[in-house]
């Protein structure tokens, strides 16, 4: 018989068999689960159901992510200090004694690989977008992500990547790695809530003309965003944009000064609604890992998609690319005016997240996780 003991929170007790089990589990450790590597987390365990999961991660209060995940999966909070997370992952690692672990972006893929490794324990590691490919920081800075990066490879069991950008960069830094590249599929509840913002702009005349999505930073570059807002004023737009999230307070207020309705937090199911009220979706990122879930979520909604043209995206059919705050109000005014054809402006989303590739993305992490369980680094 099979002894159990609870941990976690008040909120959310799990039991922890302290023997042994049939069902093989995975601990994915991420510093914070945001938007982005929250939806990723969700289609990525969706897809595996015969694997017991567990998430170890910061959710930040208020911000209204990761509230999906812990409906469905265990999750175990760790601290917000960054100084604190390593302790409260080797914990976890004690705790439920995985047979393997899944570390998500850069500061858990450092610590999350190291303490792996210490306690013996096969790691696969996804990125959710390299540091080293941060514009916002000086060159010494990018040069130590890269030096970090290319240590930490060689401690790293398998990679799993959100596309071939980023396969390329992961080919870069250890020329014989193993990866499997998982670009993610939308999850089920984001079809749910996908096609009722369908209904939203079905049935109702577009709020914005232009709309984009996340968290207000500078790896979104709003201040492109707000660049091209002001353009397209200075071109006789007349219309209304929206940036649906929020940050920093400081560049709230410099999109705000351009003229951008800046909602603040709110749950994914209000911004795929909010999204539902717009004609264009503009993706501004200075860097992405891979396609963005907010621009396939857009298009899967009916809006046609203008992005900056970065190298995750230059391969993407059906996605108008721009380089300066110029071009991008041109091709805005172009699509608002009806001169390109909006339906076939749009991403594939149907070939992005339909059946095909969530049994793409079920095959890959399958064989990730059965690599990682028989081989070391």
């Amino acid at each position: 018989m099979k002894n159990y003991r609870s941990v976690g929170t008040a909120q959310q007790r799990v039991q922890v068999s302290d023997g042994a089990s049939d069902v093989r589990t995975v601990l994915h450790v991420v510093e914070s689960l945001a938007s982005g590597v929250s939806s990723a987390l969700e289609s990525y365990l969706e897809c595996l159901p015969g694997y017991r999961h567990v998430i170890v991660g910061h959710r930040r209060p208020g911000h209204h992510v990761g509230d999906a995940l812990a409906e469905r999966f265990t999750v175990v909070e760790m601290p917000a200090s960054l100084a604190k997370q390593p302790a409260a992952y080797a914990r976890a690692i004690r705790t439920f004694r995985p047979t393997l672990i899944h570390a998500h972006s850069s500061w858990a893929g450092t610590y999350g690989r190291v303490i792996a490794q210490l306690s013996g324990t096969p790691v696969v590691y996804t990125p959710h977008c390299y540091s080293f490919l941060r514009t916002d920081v000086s060159r010494a800075a990018r040069l130590a992500f890269t030096v970090a990066e290319f240590s930490l490879a060689r401690l790293t069991n398998v990679f799993v990547t959100a596309g071939p950008a980023e396969t390329a960069e992961t080919r870069r830094l250890r020329r014989r790695a193993v990866v499997y590249e998982a670009t993610p599929a939308m999850s089920n509840s984001a079809f749910q809530e996908i096609a009722s913002a369908r209904l939203v702009a079905a049935g109702n005349e577009p709020t914005w003309d232009i709309a984009t999505s996340g968290r207000v930073c500078h790896q979104k570059d709003p201040e492109l965003f707000a660049r091209t807002v002001e353009e397209l004023h200075q071109m006789g737009w007349r219309g209304r944009a929206v940036w649906i999230g929020g940050g920093d307070p400081i560049i709230e207020s410099r999109l705000r000064s351009a003229g951008v309705e800046v909602t603040g937090w709110v749950t994914r199911a209000q911004v795929l609604e909010n999204l539902g009220r717009a004609r264009t979706y503009v993706h501004t990122a200075a860097w992405e890992a891979g396609i963005p879930y907010s621009a396939v979520e857009a298009a899967a909604i009916g809006l046609p998609v203008v992005a900056r043209a970065i190298p995750s995206l230059t391969d993407r059919p059906g996605v108008h690319l721009f380089d300066t705050h110029h071009d991008g109000a041109a091709r805005i005014m172009e699509l608002l005016h009806g001169t390109i054809n909006g339906t076939d402006s749009k991403i594939d989303s149907a070939a992005l997240s339909g059946e095909l590739w969530k049994n793409r993305q079920r095959e890959a992490l399958e064989q990730a996780y059965e690599h990682a369980s028989r081989n070391r680094s």
